[in-house]
């Protein structure tokens, strides 16, 4: 398989503003046509969107002509309230899911927030997934996850088909304690994402936002590295993750056709990036979007 086919395309800044380095905003309905439409020239089969990402979902139903040979991965709804019954939301948030995408069925439906199964109803949320599975609205299940210890809880209790968690230069707690190797055992598609971190692993040292401060001088060394061994960061961020075998798909985002065709570029070469393993961070203050400001400012 060539590296731009083990791409998969993110879409959650087609259904709302997000990104610490988005200069674009929300692309329109014509520019996430074109791009799904050139992705699909590429060889790339694998969309990934959830029903919490605002419009995404709609904008990629709206799309037209979509092949069926392409996989839609979606995420379930995210109850709000405390007290709210879970598989209920879950239930009507996916039933919402696929008559917005305009299909009977996804590739592939995940748990948004893996901890939710390790939560008192979680084996009822899981045979709800099964449930899916069995009446072919979903051909594979699984979870989204932030964390190590969160999905190695997980594996003890459950047979998944998908795993999707975050990887990158900065991010390689996953693999470094075991879990790739674990997930690869048992047989599970392991699917990335935050390969860029929003971004963040692409700005220049002194355009990072205050909340990153102390990150500047490993930002900066990074950089140094990468234009070392002669690529952009962009291009090393990408190559770190494509050439780990035991990824199977590295989902990214674009919000112009520009974006997706430098994407697709960086993948024409092959580089050795091995190097790059010793810039791996723990702070999850760094790692994890989650603990960022709502708004850094500039």
């Amino acid at each position: 398989m060539s590296l731009a086919r083990r791409l998969g395309l993110g879409s959650v800044q087609w259904g709302m503003p997000y990104g610490i380095a988005n200069r674009h905003g929300q692309p329109g309905q014509d520019v996430v046509a074109a791009l799904v439409h050139r992705a699909i020239a590429a060889g790339i089969d694998v969309i990934d969107t959830a029903h919490e990402y605002g419009e995404a979902e709609a904008r990629l139903g709206q799309t037209g002509a979509v092949p069926a040979g392409i996989r839609f991965i979606t995420k379930t709804a995210v109850a709000r309230d405390a007290g709210a019954d879970r598989v209920a939301v879950a239930e009507a948030g996916f039933t919402a899911s696929l008559q917005r995408l305009g299909r009977p069925a996804v590739a592939g439906l995940l748990m948004h927030d893996g901890d939710s199964l390790l939560a008192p109803d979680g084996e009822r949320l899981w045979a709800w997934m099964q449930q899916q599975y069995r009446a072919g609205r979903a051909e594979k299940i699984g979870v989204s996850v932030y964390q190590p210890e969160a999905l190695d809880r997980i594996l003890d209790r459950y047979s998944l088909d998908i795993v999707q968690l975050p990887f990158s230069i900065y991010d390689q707690r996953f693999a470094r304690q075991g879990l790739f190797d674990r997930l690869r055992a048992k047989g599970v598609e392991v699917h990335i994402r935050s390969s860029f971190l929003q971004g963040l692993l692409l700005l220049p040292a002194a355009e990072l936002p205050p909340h990153f401060t102390a990150l500047r001088p490993h930002q900066a060394k990074l950089h140094a590295a990468c234009a070392a061994l002669g690529l952009s960061p962009l291009a090393a961020a990408l190559h770190f993750c494509l050439t780990e075998p035991r990824i199977d798909r590295v989902i990214l985002g674009c919000e112009t056709m520009a974006q997706l065709e430098q994407l697709l570029l960086a993948t024409a070469e092959p580089a050795d990036v091995t190097a790059l393993a010793d810039f791996a961070l723990n702070d999850e203050s760094i790692l994890l979007p989650m603990h960022w400001p709502a708004r850094p400012a500039a």
